[in-house]
């Protein structure tokens, strides 16, 4: 809902301009931004989920050439750099969305596009959010997520635990519904997951996304397929499920 109000506030917002103002960001995003911080009863997530979804709406108008804007795939950033640093984080996130194409689906590419960032934190930010990107459109691939990890694997131990995290969440948001687990516990057992001394972590992060999906007794059937010195993670989850949702 808070994502949708920022797409509304932006969209009223793109109403009240004239053609002049096209292509400026800060036309675009600056009242919106405003309104999100608003909402009454909204909580600091609730706001940041609106923020998005003001940024939303402006970087898809810019990957379709529309109110002016283009997205700039040789260096993304520039644009969310020039607004006030509140508003960083939202674009940022946003237009990572579109690196999977700007990369071409690799993550060394993607990791030296990321790496234009105006902070580090920033740079991981948007790397995380480019792995998920290219998990999405490779995902009917069988297993080219293997791939990613791969060329992943190459890259520094910070960027390859980042995107090992992505890709496990890549595969749950993605894979086919109640085997989403199948495959992120496959990618647990890639070469690189060994070789980056990243079990633990790839098993945890695995754990942490089964209350999501599955009933107790759906995820006390997946804890058996863990390895046994990783079942504890799993096994922790049993009994935390949220009853209003799965």
């Amino acid at each position: 809902c808070y994502h949708g109000s920022g797409h509304g506030f932006v969209l009223a917002q793109i109403e009240k301009l004239k053609k002049s103002d096209w292509g400026n960001i800060r036309k675009f995003s600056d009242t919106p931004m405003k309104e999100c911080g608003q909402l009454k009863d909204a909580s600091d997530i609730d706001r940041e989920q609106c923020y998005e979804g003001i940024f939303n709406v402006i970087v898809d108008a810019m990957s379709d050439g529309a109110y002016g804007f283009s997205y700039n795939y040789a260096h993304p950033f520039l644009a969310c750099d020039a607004l006030p640093e509140q508003q960083w984080r939202p674009c940022y996130y946003e237009m990572s969305q579109k690196l999977d194409r700007a990369s071409h689906n690799d993550p060394v590419t993607l990791a030296k596009i990321s790496s234009q960032a105006i902070s580090p934190e920033l740079a991981l930010w948007a790397f995380r959010t480019g792995v998920a990107g290219i998990i999405q459109q490779v995902i009917g691939n069988g297993d080219a997520y293997k791939g990613i990890l791969e060329k992943c694997g190459t890259l520094s131990d910070d960027l390859y635990k980042a995107c090992l995290g992505s890709v496990v969440n890549g595969l749950f948001e993605h894979g086919d519904p109640q085997k989403e687990y199948e495959k992120a516990l496959s990618a647990c057992t890639d070469s690189s997951v060994e070789q980056h001394q990243a079990g633990e972590l790839c098993y945890s992060t695995v754990s942490a996304r089964l209350l999501r999906f599955y009933s107790d007794e759906k995820i006390t059937a997946i804890c058996k397929e863990f390895p046994g010195a990783y079942r504890n993670l799993c096994e922790a989850q049993i009994g935390k499920h949220n009853p209003a949702g799965t």
